[in-house]
């Protein structure tokens, strides 16, 4: 299969890009991550892929409108409760 074959079957089947669907992906298991275990940000944005922590957080952001360190407070604000 052709990646361009694979990007129009994607945007047919689920309205986005192949990366976009791959980002969103990551991000979503990165939320996971962050509301369901105490590893540090650093450590989530490595294993999925993000080499520079910096970079993790940037991209965290866009697709979150939050950073990971405010993601994650919000549920350990929750447990308090």
């Amino acid at each position: 299969m052709s990646t361009g074959h694979l990007g129009r079957l994607c945007r047919h089947a689920l309205g986005m890009s192949t990366s976009a669907y791959i980002e969103a992906t990551r991000m979503t298991e990165a939320a996971r991550l962050l509301a369901f275990t105490q590893m540090p940000i650093a450590e989530v944005g490595y294993r999925l892929g993000f080499t520079d922590p910096s970079y993790f957080t940037r991209r965290f952001h866009k697709a979150r409108e939050q950073t990971p360190t405010d993601y994650r407070d919000q549920f350990l604000d929750n447990s308090l409760n």
